[in-house]
């Protein structure tokens, strides 16, 4: 799915430029606005597979361009996408200097329908056989997207979720992909899940090159379960990792959320060193859960010292026990050969 995604990303963003470049040429004029529409509707024909349709264009690409009724059509040719107004912001002049420069990018009225199959063929395939990626010199910077009053529905092709709408849609994002290999970004996105009747938060600042990826601050929240992390950094050679999580998950909300039935409430922290070190503590309830371990991912092995309090053993079991117990586990894991435990 997030190569799909990214692809779509990619497609929406060539053709942003691709009108405002259109746009120079035709300014001003209602025939010249018409032949940009037509323009901007051959270019949408091209990248997907059951083409699209735009309803006007107003203002000028030197100020702010506005794009009306935006529909993008899938493989049976029903509306996939719909916008109702895309407003762009762009610094033209950086094109000269192989820069993609907008300042800003707004989308509001959105509603998304997405099946269960529609991802693997809204996109035309390319035309010809994939060649290796020569380096781009290109810098790509998009100060502010914005995404307002959108509805997505997203059919999950299973039984224990369904279909999910997510209503009242609201994202802030900004990203940057630079010709050296850096590349970063940042994203805040809050909506209703419908089905569920619960709100949803995402916020992250991740950065990303050829030896690192870093993530200053990433919290997700559904519900009364959270998940944050702090001043993670994943080194590329060697696969070594360092940071900080928290997870909070509601004994209820889980259950409601995904059927995972815990004894009780948990909240866990976890904090990895990048020589190996990882150390976690929290509570199952009211009782203490706490580990030390070294992990080295690259030789799939995991050694160390799990400990917990007094669990109360009538919690555990449903009442089929009663009573305390507590354990001390040392462990060694690593992978075995093929075939062996």
């Amino acid at each position: 799915m997030r190569k799909w995604l990214k692809r779509i990303g990619l497609g929406l963003l060539a053709l942003i430029v691709l009108g405002i470049t259109a746009a120079l040429v035709v300014i001003h004029t209602p025939p010249g606005r018409e032949l940009e529409r037509r323009e901007i509707e051959a270019q949408l024909d091209g990248l997907f597979t059951g083409g699209g349709s735009v309803g006007e264009v107003e203002g000028t690409p030197f100020g702010e361009l506005i794009i009306k009724d935006i529909v993008i059509r899938g493989a049976d040719h029903k509306p996939v996408i719909r916008v109702g107004e895309l407003r762009v912001r762009a610094h033209l002049f950086d094109l000269v200097h192989e820069d993609v420069s907008i300042g800003e990018v707004l989308a509001s009225d959105v509603d998304v329908e997405i099946g269960k199959d529609t991802l693997a063929t809204l996109m035309k395939p390319s035309p010809e056989p994939a060649k290796p990626e020569s380096k781009s010199t290109w810098n790509v910077d998009l100060g502010g997207v914005a995404l307002r009053r959108a509805h997505v529905m997203y059919d999950t092709g299973t039984s224990q979720y369904g279909v999910v709408d997510l209503d009242n849609l609201s994202v802030t994002a900004n990203a940057t992909l630079h010709s050296n290999g850096m590349r970063g970004g940042g994203v805040s996105l809050t909506a209703v899940w419908r089905q569920q009747h619960v709100p949803i938060s995402i916020a992250a600042l991740i950065k990303d090159d050829a030896d690192h990826t870093v993530a200053p601050a990433v919290t997700v929240a559904i519900d009364g379960i959270s998940l944050a992390a702090h001043d993670v950094e994943l080194v590329k050679q060697g696969t070594r990792f360092s940071g900080g999580l928290k997870l909070v998950a509601p004994k209820a909300e889980l259950a409601k959320l995904t059927g995972i039935e815990l004894p009780d409430n948990a909240e866990l922290m976890v904090a990895a060193t990048k020589d190996g070190h990882v150390s976690l503590g929290g509570l199952l309830g009211a009782t203490p859960i706490d580990a030390t371990l070294v992990a080295d991912l690259a030789a799939k092995h995991v050694a160390g010292k799990i400990t917990t309090g007094d669990f109360d053993l009538a919690t555990l079991t449903k009442g089929a026990s009663r009573g305390t117990a507590g354990a001390a586990i040392d462990l060694d894991v690593a992978q075995g050969k093929p075939g062996e435990l």
